[in-house]
């Protein structure tokens, strides 16, 4: 529904990134913040913590279970950047390894 523009979420405070059509990873759109049109070509989203739903989703204890298993138990668990990757079969774009900043 994101990727539509048909959910109800603050798209202005989201950050887009639409897949290039070569699937060279220099041919990659720029990630911004907002829309960028309805397309299914979109191979990042970040922000979702402002989407309602995903954020009741992310809030499942299921999740902080997972955390418990790798971290102290006495630390707090907290989410960072939460985003979406899209590859879809037989299309998208090859990422080199590369260290984030």
């Amino acid at each position: 529904e994101i990727m539509l523009k048909i959910a109800d979420v603050p798209y202005d405070k989201m950050l887009f990134q639409l897949d290039g059509t070569t699937g060279k990873y220099e041919d990659i759109g720029e990630q911004t913040l907002g829309h960028k049109g309805k397309t299914l070509g979109y191979r990042k989203i970040q922000n979702l913590e402002h989407d309602p739903t995903f954020f009741e989703y992310m809030k499942l204890p299921i999740f902080e279970d997972a955390c418990r298993r790798v971290y102290d138990q006495g630390q707090p668990i907290q989410s960072y950047r939460a985003m979406f990757f899209n590859k879809p079969a037989s299309q998208g774009s090859h990422l080199p390894w590369h260290q984030d900043r």
